[in-house]
């Protein structure tokens, strides 16, 4: 009997790591999504079409993702453009899709994004999203 239930929780074990609703896990969490993704977020990495390209997306760029619990979102920003230093401040709200989608609305335009989350932990956020030419860019945030 006791070989049974050991057996049983190694199954369950192993559907549930199967099972992670994220490309990049993780497999299980204790928290939310909600839980994990409420926090500051700084760039960690910038792949363009699997190539990394974070040195020259992110140089000399300051960029933090402050993301609310209740629905709300922040971004500071500051970066170079033609020997200029550009900076500002952006805000709106985000929602999650009903897949592994995440979506944001500034309230200062009407720019509106919608990325497919691929790993969401309480120290990494990772997104992935296409654009009209088929390019597939992916950021991996981590926490501040």
């Amino acid at each position: 009997m006791k070989k049974f239930k050991l057996a049983l929780v190694a199954m369950t074990l192993v559907m549930l790591w199967s099972c992670g609703k994220y490309e990049d896990g993780p497999a299980i969490s204790l928290r939310s999504k909600t839980g994990r993704l409420a926090g500051t977020w700084v760039y960690d990495k910038v792949l363009q079409n699997g190539v990394d390209v974070t040195a020259q997306s992110t140089e000399g760029e300051t960029f933090e993702f402050t993301i609310e619990r209740d629905g709300t979102y922040s971004t500071v920003f500051s970066y170079t453009f033609l020997g200029q230093v550009i900076s500002g401040e952006d805000n709106g709200t985000w929602e999650f899709g009903d897949d592994e989608t995440f979506t944001t609305k500034s309230n200062n335009s009407n720019f509106s994004q919608t990325v497919t989350i691929t790993r969401l932990t309480n120290s990494e956020f990772w997104t992935k999203s296409k654009d009209s030419n088929g390019d597939v860019t992916e950021v991996h945030y981590k926490s501040k």
